[in-house]
């Protein structure tokens, strides 16, 4: 039992450096996993982008069959309301890959704050195991 005393301590320490480690290599995964989130995020993005353009493309040329079609030229009303729809596709378009971007800021943002704080909790619970260490030390000295 005496020999239990003696290695107590050592013991504790090595199970709080143990989970120091265990945590710091989870923050670590946790983040690496936001970060192929944001990636992701942004590369759906501009792919919902380009269809947008696409879309958006299919449609004036509609508009501008339906305006031959009727009988009207490409000047005055029609060539207003075509360079609105236009102008509106292009606002579709970039709302659509800022949002993308704002999104994947924000998970590569959360990733870094991940791993951040679990740096810092592994840390702690280190110096916790030496704290404990050394107060065990202390003790069975006296």
């Amino acid at each position: 039992m005496a020999w239990f005393a003696l290695l107590a301590p050592y013991l504790s320490a090595g199970a709080g450096a143990i989970g120091a480690v265990g945590t710091a290599q989870g923050g670590a995964e946790n983040a690496g996993l936001l970060r192929d989130q944001a990636a992701t995020t942004l590369s759906q993005g501009y792919a919902d982008e380009a269809t947008q353009r696409r879309e958006a493309t299919l449609l004036l040329g509609k508009q501008a069959a339906a305006a031959a079609q009727a009988g009207g030229g490409y000047g005055g009303t029609t060539a207003l309301y075509m360079k609105g729809s236009a102008a509106a596709a292009e606002i579709d378009a970039l709302n659509i890959r800022y949002r993308s971007v704002m999104r994947s800021r924000g998970l590569l943002a959360e990733g870094d704050a991940t791993q951040r704080g679990s740096q810092l909790l592994a840390g702690g619970q280190l110096l916790s195991a030496v704290g404990s260490f050394a107060s065990a030390r202390a003790s069975a000295k006296t």
